[in-house]
């Protein structure tokens, strides 16, 4: 086609510019948007609105992945009145989308783009266009994902996929990818590799090498999660055989990084040496020093496991070095930290105690420098849910009209259709007792593995405060302590800690055994929940916090829970937010009745948790690297423990980031429970 595009003049390349420049929109953005712009420098002499909403469309997605946000935010608002003023139902529905996309990249604002998303999904149902719905249908579900709605994401997929136009394509390997991407919020990396595997097999049937090294690479880590490394080092390899011949640097540095990480996990430190040497070198030719930074710290870390201190300290200076030259604070407070852990090996308590001080320095800074107002987001929220709910009001509508016309025309099979859904529905039945037959096997193994790595991660956790104690007793013995007094503080504090590990693994344990017996008694909401709050708020403002609260709940409603247990889920989230928020930072009580279930929501300002560690973060004894580490405190059970009260009351509860840059915790507990 290139070939051909040599041969025309004017107006005749105006097609196969068009053509050409969608081709090449994922594959090479760059040369997409020169493609695209001489195409508008010769609409501008031929004129024609459908060609032009077209290049326009092309040129914003390349912007998009040229990371050009604002010029991609004017062209898609140009676009959209175009359409509106003389584009057809198609055209429309794309110009919609576009702006979706917009919103999404430049504003993060999920449930403004769904609105547009719905628009364009109403467009594409009256042209009955299965590819087009099952790709919005998916978009859709992603920007639920987004903000935190799982259960809607996957019933959004799921949709998308019963659309045979749509799983015939390319991009149907992203829907089963994102499915996979739910599990893994939820730690189910078990579950989350079919999918994987799904999507891996989807993409292998068309040409396209990036997508399915994309596949392989996201695969490889569920494997990592589901700690069987000889498979992702499998996935890994042959990714990184497919991205050489693609010339991706950055996805070269990422599958060098993992196969460093997973043998690592194997306890091949010189395998691993070599394949974190590799990432850092590719992070220095692309000029990356964020990555070369991550790199130096990955090199410091495994040398120090080897005991070759002197190289290992080198690999962290060189970190703390760059990380102060880009005045990056989270880097330089993560490469103190390192610093001090390596003087603490080495016995030096004096230089890892002035380290960890700088550690703690930074991240105050990075509290103050993050600290902002986000009222008016929580705003513009509210008003897109309404847009949201008025759109799908409509949809279901039009829906309800079809579905009438249906019934009238197809009475007559009225009965056959009935028997059929009987059988199906028996046949589901007979399935379902299948599968739990299997799950309860299943899950019996899981629990015995479950309980030795509980075993051996107490162990672990039990170490480390006694390792503190034992530090600060020989900073004692060797008169390193200017305050003494504060000292002795600290070791009561220490004990302490170790009383309280030692009480959240006896109610874990508890709940391991089905012994976490719930008094369940009715309780006013509006009272309840009003008292807790006031106390609440006592105790974080006097720890310097800001408090917030909203409680949206009617006055009639009635609560049957277990006082104590409900009560010690909330104390523990507060207690969690004060803790690794960053003073001075601000901390939301948030609490609504919404259809059928109770919402109790708990924001905390910066730090937050990176997106894939998310899913995490509800494991027992995980570790969140970075900004909210255990280096606070903590037990790493409290979170596992509200976990088990919260679906001991037949609820839920889960994480996403807040709207204050740092975590939210959301608990979702069923009327049919609750209402009186």
């Amino acid at each position: 086609m290139e070939e051909r595009l040599k041969s025309l003049t004017g107006q005749e390349r105006i097609p196969v510019l068009i053509e050409l420049s969608g081709y090449y929109v994922e594959e090479d953005p760059e040369k997409a948007s020169v493609l695209a712009e001489e195409t508008r420098q010769l609409l501008s002499r031929y004129p024609n609105n459908s060609q032009a909403l077209l290049i326009n469309h092309h040129l914003a997605s390349a912007y998009f992945h040229l990371g050009k946000l604002e010029q991609a935010a004017a062209l898609v608002i140009e676009n959209e009145k175009l359409a509106l003023e003389k584009g057809n139902l198609d055209e429309k529905a794309t110009a919609a989308k576009d702006i979706a996309y917009s919103i999404m990249n430049k504003e993060g604002n999920y449930l403004k783009a769904i609105a547009y998303f719905q628009q364009a999904l109403t467009d594409y149902r009256e042209l009955k266009r299965s590819y087009e719905i099952g790709v919005t249908l998916s978009d859709i579900g992603l920007m639920y994902y987004y903000n935190g709605d799982y259960d809607q994401a996957l019933a959004y997929y799921n949709q998308a996929l019963e659309q045979g136009g749509y799983t015939e394509k390319l991009e149907a390997t992203r829907t089963y990818s994102d499915i996979a991407q739910v599990y893994m919020h939820y730690g189910r990396y078990h579950d989350a590799i079919p999918h994987y595997n799904k999507a891996l097999a989807h993409a292998r049937k068309f040409t396209q090498e990036s997508w399915v090294a994309e596949q392989l690479l996201n695969a490889s880590v569920a494997y990592l999660m589901d700690k069987n490394n000889n498979k992702a080092i499998a996935y890994l390899d042959e990714a990184l055989v497919l991205e050489k011949s693609i010339g991706n640097q950055h996805n070269l540095f990422f599958i060098n990084k993992r196969l460093g990480e997973a043998y690592r996990s194997k306890e091949e430190y010189s395998r691993a040496l070599e394949y974190h040497s590799k990432a850092l070198a590719l992070a220095t030719e692309m000029d990356s020093k964020a990555l070369v930074i991550q790199s130096q710290i990955d090199l410091g870390i495994i040398l120090s496991w080897l005991e070759q201190y002197e190289d290992s300290m080198e690999h962290f200076q060189k970190a703390l070095t760059m990380a102060v030259e880009i005045d990056h604070l989270d880097m330089k407070a993560e490469a103190h930290k390192n610093v001090s852990n390596l003087y603490k090996q080495l016995n030096n308590h004096e230089k890892a105690y002035e380290h960890l001080a700088e550690h703690h320095k930074f991240r105050a800074e990075q509290a103050a420098q993050n600290h902002q107002d986000q009222v008016s987001e929580l705003s513009d929220t509210f008003k897109t849910e309404q847009i949201v709910n008025e759109f799908k009001l409509l949809t279901h509508q039009e829906e309800l009209a079809q579905l009438k016309f249906q019934h009238q025309r197809n009475y007559a099979l009225a009965g056959f259709v009935l028997l059929v859904l009987l059988v199906t529905f028996f046949i589901y039945r007979q399935n379902k007792k299948r599968q739990l037959v299997i799950q309860r096997s299943q899950m019996m193994a899981e629990l015995v593995e479950k309980k030795n790595q509980l075993l051996a991660d107490v162990s672990h956790e039990l170490r480390t405060p006694l390792t503190v104690l034992q530090l600060k007793v020989e900073a004692l013995q060797h008169n390193l302590v200017r305050d003494v007094n504060a000292s002795y503080d600290g070791l009561i504090v220490k004990i302490g800690e170790i009383n309280r590990l030692i009480s959240d693994i006896y109610q874990v344990a508890q709940s391991d055994i089905g012994a976490l017996h719930l008094e369940l008694a009715e309780h006013h909401c509006l009272s309840a929940l009003t008292s807790w709050s006031q106390e609440l708020a006592e105790t974080v403002t006097a720890r310097g916090f800001k408090w917030s609260q909203s409680i949206d709940i009617p006055d009639d409603i009635s609560i049957s829970f277990d006082q104590d247990k409900i009560k010690q889920v909330i104390s523990n989230l507060i207690d969690n937010s004060m803790t690794y928020t960053d003073l001075p930072g601000q901390i939301v009580f948030d609490a609504r009745v919404r259809k059928d279930r109770l919402d109790i929501r708990i924001q905390d300002s910066a730090p937050g948790v990176c997106k894939q560690e998310l899913p995490l973060i509800f494991e027992r004894l995980y570790r969140v690297e970075a900004s909210r580490s255990r280096a606070t405190g903590g037990s790493g059970l409290g979170l596992s423990i509200c976990k088990s009260i919260i679906e001991a009351h037949r609820g839920t509860i889960m994480s996403s980031q807040s709207h204050y840059k740092g975590l939210a915790i959301t608990i979702h507990l069923p009327l049919s429970q609750a209402e009186s």
